[in-house]
């Protein structure tokens, strides 16, 4: 047992760090060439250099894994916001539909969006729907009922709420600011024309 010890010791291995990880190709490779040059395959330094070889093989995959996990969520919210922007002007299209779409449970979809952006799924696409209906009111003087069909809103009453939470006015006052932006940029292009 005293020998087996002293291997372990050798190798690397003690009771404070029972895991190792390599730290060098190098050391893989030394790994390797010990197994494949023991000369009695069941013997004490064959098992522990075994040992030590899958030991860093499962903490190399498992941090890869993590990683790539990490990748495959960052891609699971981009395609989530891409899905929400190409049909968010879509009045039947809901949140609902993302995790069939994505191929995700909507448990998974909704803590990893939320996770990853710091805003729900539902709060994301009204904002989407919001920020285009104020695009659309800086090009031209829509009437609510157009600018709710336009994104995709439905409801105006619900439309108008979330309007003022998000912009701090009415689209009423909105509208007329940004009309009178434009008016201003026009007369300002006048003056430089003369």
């Amino acid at each position: 047992h005293d020998s087996a010890r002293d291997m372990a010791k050798a190798m690397g291995f003690s009771r404070e760090t029972p895991v190792r990880t390599a730290k060098s190709p190098q050391t893989v490779t030394h790994l390797l060439n010990e197994l494949f040059s023991a000369d009695v395959p069941n013997s004490v330094r064959y098992y522990m250099t075994l040992s030590a070889f899958m030991q860093i093989l499962v903490m190399n995959l498992s941090s890869s894994a993590s990683q790539s996990l990490s990748d495959m969520e960052i891609d699971i919210v981009a395609n989530a916001k891409e899905l929400i922007e190409l049909n968010y002007s879509n009045i039947d299209f809901t949140v609902n539909a993302l995790p069939q779409l994505l191929h995700i449970s909507h448990a998974q979809l909704t803590r990893i969006f939320k996770t990853k952006t710091g805003t729900t799924l539902v709060k994301y696409l009204i904002d989407v729907r919001l920020t285009h209906a104020a695009v659309l009111l800086n090009e031209r003087n829509y009437s609510i009922r157009q600018l709710v069909d336009m994104v995709g809103f439905g409801d105006e009453r619900n439309f108008t709420r979330h309007f003022k939470e998000k912009y701090g006015m009415t689209v009423k006052e909105y509208r007329k600011q940004s009309n009178d932006r434009r008016k201003a940029q026009r007369t300002e292009e006048h003056f430089y024309e003369l």
